[in-house]
């Protein structure tokens, strides 16, 4: 942690984790822009979490502010963009099951970005995310790992961001998901995947009942954004 990063009470965190939570840029900002000219911004932020272990990012991403999402990622590193909270969801995980699809494109845009300038890096959390599991003949698959997007992060229920989507129908996020998973990074040729069908009229999404619950919650509380 750098000395800049100790000198945060725990006041001073609770007070950044809501306003990344409610979208308050501005009192985002007045705090955190003298801090992040300090030699490790990263661990600045890393330092900045709740009980659960809810980052900026996290509260930010969950309720849709891309704007703050924006003046974070230049300070967010490949380990701190795919950091899991106590129940093992990503901020991308979060910005899916709520349905923000410019938060997840600009995640996912982002890890990817990431992935390219630290090779080495990404080949190390790669392993650690998607570890080699057993064939049928008991050995290894060595690079079964890499058959996986790196943002592809399991939680605690064994669920990566594209499932918690589909869980709650936001048909938009999981189409978009699944078109980097089939096509690669942002740029590729390749045809983008078929579209998802449409869902009947009648039905209709949990997020606004989430987004409510959200406001209630406290930040020490269960794991929800």
């Amino acid at each position: 942690m750098s000395d800049k990063a100790a000198y945060l009470t725990s006041d001073q965190i609770d007070d950044l984790l809501l306003s990344a939570r409610y979208g308050d840029l501005e009192d985002l900002e007045s705090t955190l822009s003298p801090l992040l000219s300090s030699s490790s911004p990263s661990d600045l932020l890393a330092s900045i979490k709740n009980d659960s272990a809810n980052t900026l990012l996290h509260y930010a991403s969950a309720n849709g502010h891309l704007e703050i999402v924006t003046y974070l990622l230049p300070h967010i590193t490949l380990p701190l963009a795919l950091a899991q909270n106590e129940s093992g969801n990503t901020p991308l995980h979060w910005a899916g099951l709520n349905g923000h699809l410019s938060v997840v494109r600009a995640l996912v845009s982002h890890i990817e970005s990431l992935e390219r300038a630290n090779p080495e890096e990404a080949k190390r959390m790669n392993v650690i995310f998607h570890p080699p599991t057993s064939s049928s003949t008991g050995e290894e698959k060595e690079d079964d790992g890499s058959e996986r997007k790196l943002w592809d992060v399991r939680n605690r229920a064994g669920r990566g961001p594209m499932s918690e989507a589909q869980m709650r129908e936001q048909e938009e996020v999981v189409k978009f998901l699944l078109e980097r998973m089939i096509d690669g990074p942002e740029g590729s040729t390749l045809q983008p995947a078929e579209p998802m069908p449409e869902k009947p009229s009648t039905e209709t999404t949990a997020t606004d009942g989430v987004e409510q619950q959200t406001a209630n919650l406290s930040l020490n509380g269960d794991d929800k954004p």
